[in-house]
């Protein structure tokens, strides 16, 4: 990959924790490419509290200011005035919608007012700046007002899930979609259902509003496969309602014969609840067992997936992007159980793996889980190779990351 047209640059990374907490794992694996392709890659965080996971990275903090005269700007802003009128034009506004706007406008004015007292904008010294938002919220919103001022500065944003699907959020609502979208140089969601998304009311947008994957580094070694007695299932995840890991639950109650053991990789609010859930429905099944590790960097999850056999990753999740556990499975050779949300289509389907839909019940995914366990093994081996293959054609870091950069020169 040519980088040289990128040596003199600086990139401006806005996250919400990392380099910090235990989120946006999946920049793990992209900083790399970054670094090697900047002169400077440097992270603006919303959240810099514990150890940082980088060491060779300038970091400044952004976090949110309660400065009385940055919301009564954002108030009085007339960027704000047009959004209230266009809700107030479609028939959409509440006052919940307001407050919601207001709240996000002003933390755009305090990521913008730490960029002014940095001075970041200041090009003394002739380098090329690129600002880049991980997500399509405040921190977009706060680039997209700044590319309004600065037009020789070049201003991104990913977009995962989250910010992308406005029914993942009350009354259906995420704040200046239009503004952000028109104003950004370019937008970048992980997934074609993302794009297609974000383009239903926006096809005037389509150059500027381009798929860019994430992806998983290869593995130097992976597991030899063999079927053995006891069938070990995968998960990972925070423990959020919409990961529906209670579903994982139910569906290994129905199970009575074969034996299997589920590991359970992620932390979350609902941990302590659904570990109780999970010892009442399943505790007592002589032929299930089941662990959770709690939450796991990036790094312990790939050494977990490198010295362990998995037989069968599961993601039930209600709603998605495109999960990025579900390409580190893949990268590791494993077959993928998933439900048919967000952009989950993408990288499983019924040959590399079981797509089901979202309203599966239990005694569906039971059924699954017990066919894909006795299968021959050499059709396993066949279900994982075309996993492999899958992660190694669409998934694969180096190429996505690659061509992410090519993007954003």
């Amino acid at each position: 990959m040519e980088t040289i047209d990128n040596l003199d640059k600086t990139l401006y990374v806005l996250t919400t924790e990392f380099p910090f907490g235990s989120g946006e794992t999946f920049l793990e694996n992209e900083i790399h490419f970054l670094d090697k392709s900047f002169k400077n890659t440097i992270f603006l965080t919303q959240n810099s509290i514990g150890r940082s996971r980088i060491y060779n990275n300038d970091i400044i903090s952004i976090e949110h200011s309660s400065n009385p005269m940055i919301r009564l700007r954002a108030l009085f802003s007339r960027i704000l005035l047009n959004e209230l009128i266009q809700l107030i034009k479609t028939k959409k506004i509440s006052v919940y919608k307001f407050r919601v706007a207001w709240k996000s406008l002003t933390m755009s004015f305090s990521i913008l007012k730490k960029i002014e007292e940095l001075k970041l904008t200041e090009n003394t010294s002739n380098e090329k700046i690129v600002f880049y938002s991980y997500w399509l919220d405040e921190k977009a919103l706060a680039l997209a007002i700044l590319n309004s001022k600065f037009k020789e500065i070049k201003t991104i944003s990913r977009a995962h899930g989250w910010d992308i699907y406005e029914e993942r959020h009350p009354q259906n609502y995420l704040p200046f979609r239009n503004f952000i979208l028109n104003n950004l140089d370019l937008v970048l969601p992980i997934s074609e259902n993302g794009r297609t998304y974000l383009l239903k009311n926006n096809n005037q947008l389509e150059k500027k509003i381009v798929v860019s994957k994430l992806g998983t580094p290869k593995f130097s070694n992976l597991i030899q496969f063999e079927k053995k007695p006891i069938f070990h299932l995968l998960s990972i995840s925070s423990f959020v309602s919409l990961k529906r890991i209670e579903l994982i639950i139910e569906s290994l109650n129905l199970i009575n014969k074969e034996v299997i053991h589920w590991t359970h990789i992620g932390s979350g609010p609902l941990e302590k609840d659904t570990l109780q859930f999970a010892a009442r429905q399943l505790g007592n099944k002589k032929n299930i067992t089941f662990s959770f590790t709690g939450q796991k960097s990036n790094t312990e999850v790939r050494n977990y997936l490198e010295k362990t056999q998995v037989d069968l990753f599961i993601n039930l999740s209600e709603t998605e992007g495109i999960p990025v556990s579900i390409m580190e499975a893949q990268s590791a050779g494993i077959t993928v159980l998933a439900t048919a949300v967000g952009g989950t289509p993408e990288i499983v389907n019924n040959e590399n793996g079981f797509l089901v839909d979202k309203t599966a019940s239990p005694t569906e995914i039971a059924l699954l889980i017990q066919y894909y366990l006795n299968l021959p093994e050499a059709d396993q081996v066949q279900k994982r190779k075309l996993s492999l293959e899958n992660w190694e054609l669409f998934f694969n870091a180096k190429k996505n990351y690659e061509t992410f950069i090519e993007l954003i020169e």
